[in-house]
């Protein structure tokens, strides 16, 4: 498989994985992904360089590992993060 297509088929898996996830958890559940923005900025960032590794290295794996990190955390923040305040 082409890497840049794992980077993606990585991505789709991952929001798919956070959205089933998250449908039988209730949405005012105390979950540990709650925590600080940053954790999934950082995540993001660290899923981006293995996506960006494993196209770079034509390793469909690791690119795919690291799209599935970005598509996560990005569901996450957006899903429990993005437009709140206080």
């Amino acid at each position: 498989m082409n890497s840049g297509l794992a980077a993606a088929a990585g991505t789709a898996a991952g929001t798919i994985y956070f959205a089933i996830g998250e449908s039988t958890i209730p949405r005012e559940a105390n979950c540990t992904y709650l925590a600080a923005p940053v954790t999934d900025v950082l995540a993001w960032a660290a899923g981006a360089s293995l996506m960006a590794s494993g196209i770079r290295k034509r390793d469909p794996w690791i690119a795919f590992i690291g799209g599935s990190i970005v598509g996560i955390h990005v569901a996450q923040y957006a899903s429990h993060k993005a437009g709140r305040r206080g």
